[in-house]
């Protein structure tokens, strides 16, 4: 499965965890890469690579540890990283 990840272009940006809609043009693109996690579900993958990119982060990774406001892409569904856990949004 494809994945991308997004993180803020403005390390002040604040989230709203009662928003829904989330504009990418305010977001930067800093990895993309595939998981070999067909068979699980999107939060089972979600929690995989919150640990991935805040334990074991690839070599290639040049963003910050994924955390609170972050945005991760599967499969065309966006979801946003919250204080606890993770919520699905909606992109523009």
């Amino acid at each position: 499965m494809k994945f991308t990840i997004y993180q803020p272009k403005n390390p002040t940006f604040r989230v709203d965890s009662d928003e829904i809609n989330y504009f990418l043009d305010e977001y930067k693109n800093v990895y993309e890469g595939t998981t070999e996690k067909d068979k699980e579900t999107d939060g089972q993958i979600l929690e995989t690579l919150f640990r991935i990119f805040n334990l074991e982060r690839p070599h290639d990774f040049h963003g910050h540890s994924l955390s609170v406001g972050d945005i991760v892409v599967l499969n065309k569904q966006g979801y946003i990283c919250d204080v606890f856990g993770w919520n699905k949004i909606n992109l523009f």
